[in-house]
């Protein structure tokens, strides 16, 4: 379970990491779309039960991970999507906190397979 852990979040950072390439080169739909993604729709109704209700992590990601999803789909779906790029700025920010407070909760679960 350790190496799948390790895997998914290392896949988190990178697609948070390519959000912030994009955005910086003018792309503000694809962005909004990855940092979505690096936390998925699954995770919200998972996070909320298990987290935000019980207050083992911060519930004010909840409605992050929400938020994040509406942004999404108007970044995948509309013809010309309006963002504001320091608001994207935010949420890849939120997205970059909730991974390493997801990282910190998990603790040796989330470290590197040979670590």
């Amino acid at each position: 379970m350790t190496e799948s852990i390790h895997g998914l979040l290392a896949k988190v950072r990178r697609d948070l990491g390519a959000a912030e390439r994009l955005l910086d080169a003018g792309d503000t739909d694809i962005p909004a779309s990855r940092t979505y993604y690096a936390k998925h729709s699954a995770v919200i109704a998972a996070y909320g039960k298990a987290f935000a209700r019980t207050e083992k992590l911060d519930p004010a990601y909840h409605r992050a991970i929400i938020d994040a999803f509406g942004v999404r789909s108007d970044a995948d779906y509309a013809l010309d999507p309006q963002f504001v790029t320091e608001g994207r700025l935010v949420a890849i920010a939120t997205a970059r906190r909730f991974v390493d407070e997801a990282e910190a909760y998990l603790g040796p679960l989330a470290a590197p397979p040979d670590a």
